[in-house]
């Protein structure tokens, strides 16, 4: 692996998150009117900004937007903004922006208060530009993605509201904003839970109140730490794109000046008690609404302490002194056009209470002057400093500018702060104090309300507010009057809720009330409505009663039913019953009387969610105490009632059904709690055995044998097996909710009582079934078998993991014997259904809207319980230790068998991998990562020597080695685990798990990196050298390379379980298979370079011993395997990539598979590929890249109404054939290895059979492939769409070969004809037909928009004619004139270029074409083609390239360059598999000629074909503007160091040579880039090429075509289909001039078969010679074999 620090993107990918908080960061000043104290403003391009040029090496930028939530114009809009904040724009991702920011040493931050939304960064001075430029895209271009608001913003946001659920200081504090305020500054901060944000939040919206927020007028940019010139600079040009206006189709921000109310609201919570009292105060000194008195008044009240160990000077500190157990402080919260003083307590309710009464008669001393002249001098000194160090904050100072200068135009400038706090007198600070008391003030109190006080409890009343019990019966609608009301009444707020409730429903509910069960300690318990008249008020229902907390109901309804709602009460002190009527008639008549009608449903605080919760009760779809009509309340079943034995066989049934359908999912109370006989058992929770009966008040005689031994036992045995299965479940460090409810419900499933004891009642319970004579031998045995099965259940159950493997195989296997016999008795069972009932579920699970009862068939169940024995049987197979390679790869083909292992005996085989802080119990973890890392990537290395850890001394290398280590398996101790763990999970989360995990193992892999820097210290190891001028360094990494080939393991895992859990849709899956393979080639990359520097060191040991030896060869033999099935998956990846890219022509195949209309394709990628967003390498691929490499349109209407170009498809097809074959030979490779090499001892036969899937799956991917072909041949033939003679349809999973591997079923049709009109008869047009063309010719499309080209041959030229038609008309008469009486015409479609249509829809265009006659090229040329393709052929021979330092005579072992091995050629520098492309050839000094030599070599390894396969384009340094084919640049950027430094040696050496460089194929296109660079660096250089692909676009090949710095010699052969890639429909082309030889394969050329074209693009020569055709031995025939050196590997690539 590549080390981090050589890579463009080499940080750690770990996002710091978006500070949410104000900066503080604190600057020491001098004086308040200092020059640097305040703010230099201006305004550029219409936006105002401001800068404080602070000396230091640090700045600090923010935009201040008029965006707070006072000017929201929707719930949670600033909350949402604020959060977009940094989040991709048009021009960076998020991503990006948080690299960039990281790789600069910079902090942003965004936050939000009431008026202003503030967004900002804080950077190193010299960054000025970049961030201005960051924040002008925020601002303006930000894109607001529905990923990102759904999947980021609002989770956010979600988790700030459960937050504010519990911090009670922060619920005061918006409670004050709201009393005082009302809306606008009484809006919350933050959206509270009871909020719908979500019902408001779109990503629309916001992006257009962004636009009305960040509109000129509204923001301002304010900077502290530069200069006022370069600020306004660089705002002017980054921030002219943001809008001069708000959006005229949205609501404007409302500008409503501030008014202050007043009141009290007070809010009942036992998180803590918060108490804020607050007073109109001081606005902010740029509003015009600044009260100077206010602040010194705040200074004085103070309450907390600016002195350590001193409880301070200011007055409530030393007025609540006494109060220890409460905080007291006072605050000024100024905003533009108002303030809120708030005097704000905490802590102890009792001693809040007290301390809130010393602070009114504090207030109510000041404004009586009796304060000390000397503490106003100290209170003005206080709030002068205090406003000057909030000053000194930049966060702050950049937020109140800002905000001025958006407000009024005006900076805050400190200075005049100070003036005015110095100017405040005594007389003032009284008069303020006495505005206070005068006015209303406001009292938020949150806590225990029953201590907390009432406003008018501490002195300060209200008029508006009651002040006594007396209802008046004309109190103005308000809520404080309705809220005295409950209060004056007696109620608690949640009683009065419960009236609320029932009044609306009684409102609500015409017909006659049934009974209604209430859970929990309620007022009411049971009630029933027996008529719709209320009843009479009752003496006990008084507020009185109600205001008694021991009047409790009792857990009955046994009350005397009147009309209305009856209850039985019991008094707590007395302990006797009454019956009362219900408490909220009387008291709901009481409350009526004081307020309007109306009044008490229009309560805030009665929320729709009440409303509702009212309208669920008497539903019986959501209230699980609903009674149907008679439908009685008690239980009716009888569980003591006599039953039969064929009875109890049929109870034992269905308990085993019931138990089933809890194994597959279903929670408890719908299942097996169902049963009356397990609830009898059950509750009360038995404290002895014998407790657990069904009557525990009678003595059992021996005549209820039945039910009470045999029916007993096995109850009691099956709920002792539930708590086996819930204990292994729940105890797991994961385990599925999804798959398993571990809720009991308050039920113990006997924990106190042991499996022996289980054990002794079923044995009773079997010799009691042995002596019933009576019955006939059926029933014996049926009750004998599900006895044994439940013993034999309950003891395989109960295993603690014990190292006796075999025993637990057995048991397991003894279950599945019995259960045969189990199905043959099945048929004597009679079911009692009256013993299960869902009432039960109303004492278990009340607080949930009712399920129904689930019970598994008896089919089903036989099923279910079948697969568990088998499965947990075969579980056991894991406890046998290969190595961790082996466990793996056991979980994983263990979770694949079909059906999918229950979950009981997934979490079983989690128990077995991780027992008792050991693998498998017996081997410890750090054993087996040292095994797995000896195994893969360090054989017999010091690093793993056990000895090691015997070393003590500190200066040793061994003793830091030890610890190094020890502290590196500590660290990736879980995360190896948690791969296990993941693999033992369902399918889905697996996925999931693998998703949060791969995250991991990047910081893994950059935590390793780091240590194998250090522990090069104490080892000896050499870095591997390329042996360039550049002397460039390669270490092995081998930590890091460990953890690198773990993350791609599940990168592959992640990908494959998409396909199988249908997350793609069909358009995805080219581009998912296509990113399968990259990662896959990724893989195969890495394992070479670890089997390289593996095979190296096993080189440089002199002696190895037999262990030593063994290592390596476990070593060799797991990279051996492992990158032969890496290999495999690539291919197949490859193959089902070109299919399915091929066949995305058809339409969608799976129904409801088709993407959403919110869909996009972008989109989609973005979520594919979101896992893999943190990791630095692979990098994601980019849409881009992934969108050209799977695409076959051009982008035009017209190619897609045609459909697809036929030489692409075919091109693709041919490389899915070849791909699918190679794919399965490899399979079949792998098949044939024995367990030991696959690594899969315990689970051959599961591993082989997937195999043998896999295999089948590429066999009828090939049959496919040609189905393909053919359709597209006869399709495109025709002139007719793919969809007309194919259709596909895409197996879902469970249905496939492979659940990896999507290989469609197509089905071929027989397309309507093509017909052509001659002379007014109609003919088909099918293949060739000779037409005669003095006649008009007439085409009959068949589909609407088609494209139909015919081509007209003569002796002497040929004229091809261009149709398109667009519209709903199907015919269109063409007339053409050729020299002869008949022509040949000849449908095909249009590759090279496209007629544009004409304004009736109909395009016509003709070309002339030159006739095919040969045109012979000079001799010398045409030796020269001859003689330097065998330089090329020379570059396959491994011979010719091997020896870094040259001095090899270059020779050809197939004997394909006899000229050049007559002439004295030496190499001077040769290059071999580079790492990352493979790019292959050798510089060489032709003696004989003066020549000297670049030749490169063709595509031969996996990894070129790949890179052939790859069409991105990509900008190089050549000349600007110029792009060339990624893979192609890469490989020339790999050799290019070498190879300059390689030429200029032999320039030197040898300075009258001539410089030629050569390549065929692959080595082509380098050639091509290699000579542009070597021309532009001075030197002249000829070029020659053969077979070369495509390299460039139009740009980069006039650059090369025009360097008049040595000739151009392209040369292509006939059919040759590697030239007319990539095609010229993704703006590749070649340079000029084409070579195009004419004669056949195998026969030498002669000059007269060589034509020369000229031009970039040519529709002669290669690309003219039938486009439908091609001939991939073509690719291997110039001038002789040229890659005969290759051997297979270059056949096949061909």
């Amino acid at each position: 692996m590549i080390p981090r620090a050589s890579l463009p993107r080499a940080v750690p990918r770990v996002l710091r998150p978006q500070c949410s908080k104000r900066p503080n960061n604190h600057r020491t000043l001098a004086s308040a009117k200092s020059g640097g104290f305040n703010y230099e403003t201006g305004e550029v391009n219409s936006v105002k900004f401001a800068s404080r040029d602070i000396p230091g090496p640090t700045t600090q930028l923010a935009v201040v937007a008029r965006a707070g939530t006072r000017f929201q114009v929707y719930p949670g809009f600033a909350e949402g903004l604020e959060k977009f904040a940094f989040k991709s724009t048009q021009k960076r991702s998020s991503l990006r922006i948080t690299r960039e920011a990281e790789l600069l040493g910079a902090e942003l931050f965004a936050y939000h208060s009431r008026e202003n939304l503030v967004v900002g960064a804080k950077f190193l001075r010299e960054d000025l530009p970049y961030f201005t430029e960051l924040l002008g895209e925020v601002v303006s271009k930000t894109k607001f993605l529905r990923h990102e608001l759904n999947e980021e913003v609002i989770p956010i946001i979600k988790l700030g509201q459960k937050h504010i659920l519990g911090n009670t200081a922060e619920m005061a504090v918006n409670s004050a904003h709201a009393v005082a305020f009302h809306r606008g500054l009484g809006t919350a901060l933050h959206p509270t839970s009871s909020v719908p944000i979500t019902k408001y939040l779109h990503e629309e919206d916001l992006k257009t109140f962004s636009q009305a927020a960040y509109a000129k007028p509204n923001f301002a940019v304010v900077a502290n730490g530069t200069s006022h010139d370069e600020l306004s600079k660089w705002v002017g040009e980054f921030f002219h794109d943001s809008p001069t206006a708000p959006p005229k189709d949205f609501p404007p921000i409302e500008t409503k000046p501030s008014k202050y109310y007043g009141g009290e609201e007070r809010i009942a919570h036992d998180g803590g008690n918060n108490m804020i009292i607050g007073f109109p105060g001081s606005g902010a000194y740029t509003g015009g609404h600044y009260d100077a008195a206010i602040a010194v008044l705040s200074s004085l009240l103070g309450g907390q302490s600016y002195i350590k160990w001193s409880p301070g000077f200011s007055l409530l500190a030393r007025a609540t002194a006494a109060q220890t157990q409460a905080h007291v402080s006072t605050r000024n919260i100024s905003y533009s056009d108002a303030g809120l003083l708030t005097i704000a307590m905490g802590g102890n309710a009792r001693h809040i209470r007290e301390a809130s009464i010393a602070i009114v008669e504090i207030l109510k001393a000041i404004s009586g002057g009796d304060i000390a002249k000397d503490d106003i001098t100290k209170a003005k000194a206080n709030a002068k400093f205090r406003t000057l160090s909030a000053g000194e904050n930049t966060g702050t100072g950049l937020e109140l500018t800002g905000a001025g200068l958006v407000q009024s135009g005006k900076a805050s400038q400190l200075h005049g702060i100070a003036d005015a706090i110095d100017g405040v007198t005594e007389d003032a600070v009284k008069k303020a104090a006495g505005s206070l008391l005068e006015g209303k003030a406001t009292v938020s109190a949150v806590g225990d309300l029953f201590v907390l006080p009432f406003a008018e409890e501490i002195g300060l009343h209200h008029k508006d507010v009651l002040q006594t019990p007396n209802l008046s019966p004309k109190r103005s609608p308000s809520h404080h009057g309705m809220a005295s009301a409950w209060q004056a009444a007696g109620l608690t707020y949640n009683r009065y809720l419960a009236v609320a409730a029932r009044a609306v429903r009684r409102s609500l509910k015409e017909q006659p009330r049934l009974q209604a069960e209430k859970r929990g300690e309620m007022d009411l318990r049971f009630a029933k409505w027996t008529l719709h008249i209320a009843a009479e008020q009752h003496p006990d229902s008084s507020d009185q009663y109600l205001s008694q907390p021991s009047r409790r109901p009792k857990h009955g309804n046994k009350g005397k039913n009147v009309k209305g709602i009856t209850s039985e009460f019991r008094d707590a002190a007395t302990g006797r019953c009454s019956t009362a009527s219900p408490v909220y008639d009387g008291l709901f008549l009481t409350i009526h009387k004081a307020l309007e009608t109306g009044q008490l449903v229009k309560d805030p605080y009665f929320t729709l969610f009440e409303a509702v919760g009212a309208l669920e009760i008497m539903d019986p779809k959501m209230d699980s105490g609903f009674l149907a009509e008679d439908e009685p309340l008690e239980d009716t079943f009888n569980v003591l009632k006599e039953l039969l034995p064929e009875e109890v066989v049929g109870l034992m049934d269905q308990m085993l059904c019931h138990e089933m359908a809890w194994h597959m999912g279903h929670p408890l109370s719908t299942s097996l709690f169902t049963s009356y006989h397990l609830d009898r058992l059950l509750w009360p929770d038995p404290k002895r055995l014998d407790d657990a009966r069904f009557d525990r008040h009678e003595q059992v005689s021996q005549e209820d044998g039945l039910l009470h031994v045999i029916f007993r036992a096995y109850c009691l045995a099956t709920i002792k097996c539930c708590n086996f299965v819930h204990r292994r479940v729940s105890t797991e460090h994961y385990y599925e909710e999804e798959d398993f409810v571990s809720n009991l419900y308050n039920r113990k499933l006997l924990d106190d009582f042991g499996a022996s004891d289980m054990q002794q009642l079923l044995d009773q319970a079997l010799k009691v079934a042995e002596e019933k004579n009576a019955w006939d031998d059926a029933l014996r045995k049926a009750i004998s078998v599900r006895l044994t099965l439940r013993r034999r259940l309950l003891i395989a159950m109960g295993f603690d993991l014990s190292p006796d493997q075999d025993a637990q195989i057995r048991c397991w296997k003894h279950c599945s014997e019995l259960l045969p016999t189990l199905i043959q008795t099945h048929t004597v069972s009679k079911p009692v259904t009256a013993a299960f009932s869902i009432k039960i579920q109303r004492r278990l699970a009340s607080s949930v809207p009712p399920r129904p009862m689930v019970e598994a068939t008896f089919d089903e169940t036989h099923a279910f319980l079948a697969n568990l024995c088998r499965d947990a049987a075969d579980v056991y197979r894991v406890l046998e230790y290969h190595g961790s390679t082996n466990i793996l790869n056991f979980a994983y083909t263990f979770q694949f068998r079909k059906p999918e292992p229950s979950i009981y005996v997934r979490c079983l085989l989690q128990s077995m991998i991780f027992h008792d802080m050991k693998v498998l119990g017996s081997v410890t973890i750090t054993q087996t990562v040292h095994d797995d890392l000896e195994e893969l990537v360090l054989p017999a290395d010091i690093l793993l020597d056990p000895a090691n850890g015997n070393v003590e001394a500190p200066h040793d290398p061994r003793f830091r080695i030890a610890k190094e280590m020890r502290a590196f398996v500590l660290r990736v101790g879980d995360s190896f685990l948690d791969m296990f763990r993941a693999v033992c999970m369902n399918r889905p989360r697996m996925r999931r798990m693998l998703c949060h995990l791969v995250s991991d193992w990047e910081s893994v892999q950059l935590e390793a990196e780091n240590l194998d820097v250090e522990l090069r210290k104490y080892t000896d190891e050499k870095p591997l050298t390329e042996g360039d001028p550049i002397g460039s360094e390669i270490w092995s990494f081998p930590l890091s390379s460990w953890a690198y080939y773990y993350k791609l393991r599940q990168m592959e895992w992640i990908i494959q379980l998409g396909f199988e859990l249908d997350i793609y849709q069909d358009d995805e899956l080219p581009g998912m298979y296509w990113y399968l393979s990259n990662v896959a080639g990724a893989k195969i990359q890495h394992l070479e370079r670890i089997q390289t520097f593996v095979t190296r060191r096993s080189g440089q040991s002199k002696k190895l011993g037999p262990s030593q030896k063994a290592s390596f060869k476990r070593c060799f033999s797991l990279l051996d395997v492992t990158l032969l099935e890496t290999s495999a998956t690539q291919w197949f990846a490859i193959a089902l990539s070109k299919l399915h890219t091929v066949l995305s022509l058809l339409p969608p195949r799976v129904e409801g598979h088709q993407p959403l209309p919110y869909s996009t394709a972008e989109l989609r990628h973005a979520l594919r590929m979101r896992p893999f967003m943190q990791l630095s390498t692979p990098e994601p691929a980019p849409y881009a890249e992934l969108s050209a490499a799977t695409s076959i349109y051009s982008g035009t209407a017209e190619d897609e109404s045609q459909g697809l170009i036929k030489d692409q498809a075919m091109s693709m097809l041919e490389i899915a054939g070849e791909a699918a074959r190679t794919a399965r030979k490899e399979w079949e490779a792998l098949g044939k290895l024995d367990a030991k090499n696959a690594r899969c001892v315990s689970c051959e036969e599961w591993w082989r059979a997937s195999v043998k899937d896999i295999i089948r799956a590429c066999i009828a991917c090939s049959i496919t492939v040609a189905t393909t072909e053919k359709g597209v041949q006869t399709a495109l033939g025709m002139g007719r769409p793919l969809s007309d003679v194919l259709t596909a349809d895409m197996p879902r999973a469970g249905k496939r070969y492979h659940d990896f591997w999507i290989v469609p079923k197509l089905t071929v049709q027989q397309p309507p004809a093509c017909d052509v009109h001659t002379s007014g008869h109609e003919q088909p047009l099918d293949g060739r037909r000779l037409i005669d063309t003095s006649t008009p010719l007439h085409v009959n499309l068949p589909a609407l928009h088609a494209h139909v080209i015919i081509t007209f041959y003569s002796k002497s030229s040929s004229w091809t004619l261009h149709c398109t038609k667009y519209g709903r008309h199907r015919h269109t008469g063409l007339q053409a004139r050729c020299d002869s009486e008949h022509v040949l015409a000849i449908p095909v479609l249009l590759f090279q270029a496209a007629a544009r249509p004409k304004s009736d829809g109909t395009a016509l265009q003709y070309e002339r074409r030159q006739a095919y006659d040969s045109v012979a090229i000079s001799s010398s040329d045409y030796s020269n083609l001859g003689f330097f393709e065998q330089f090329a052929a020379a570059a396959y021979c491994p011979l010719n390239n091997r020896d870094k330092a040259g001095g090899t005579k270059i020779t050809c072992s197939a004997g394909n360059c006899p000229l050049v091995e007559s002439n004295d050629v030496v190499s001077v520098y040769e290059f071999e598999n580079s790492l990352k492309t493979d790019v292959t050839g050798y510089v060489a000094i032709d003696n004989t000629r003066a020549l000297t030599v670049l030749a490169f070599r063709g595509s031969q390894s996996v990894r070129n074909f790949v890179t052939d396969a790859n069409f991105p384009a990509t900008q190089t340094d050549i000349c600007p503007s110029c792009t060339a084919h990624a893979g192609f640049w890469n490989s020339w950027v790999e050799a290019r160091p070498g190879v300059m430094a390689a030429l200029k040696t032999a320039a030197a050496s040898h300075p009258d040579n001539r410089v030629a460089i050569v390549g065929h194929s692959l080595g082509g296109a380098i050639a091509d880039l290699a000579a542009a660079e070597i021309r532009k660096s001075g030197v002249t250089a000829d070029l020659y090429t053969y077979g070369a692909p495509r390299i460039a676009g139009a740009t980069l090949s006039d650059f090369i075509t025009n360097q008049n710095m040595g000739g151009n010699f392209r040369v292509t052969h006939k059919d040759d289909p590697v030239p007319r890639l990539p095609p010229i429909v993704l703006g590749f082309v070649h340079i000029s001039p084409e070579y195009y030889i004419s004669s056949p394969n195998d026969v030498v050329p002669t000059a007269n078969d060589i034509t020369k074209y000229t031009g970039a693009v040519n529709l002669l020569g290669n690309s003219g010679n039938n486009p439908l055709k091609t001939d991939l031995s073509a690719h291997g025939w110039y001038f002789n074999d040229i890659g005969a050196c290759g051997g297979s590997d270059f056949e096949f690539k061909k």
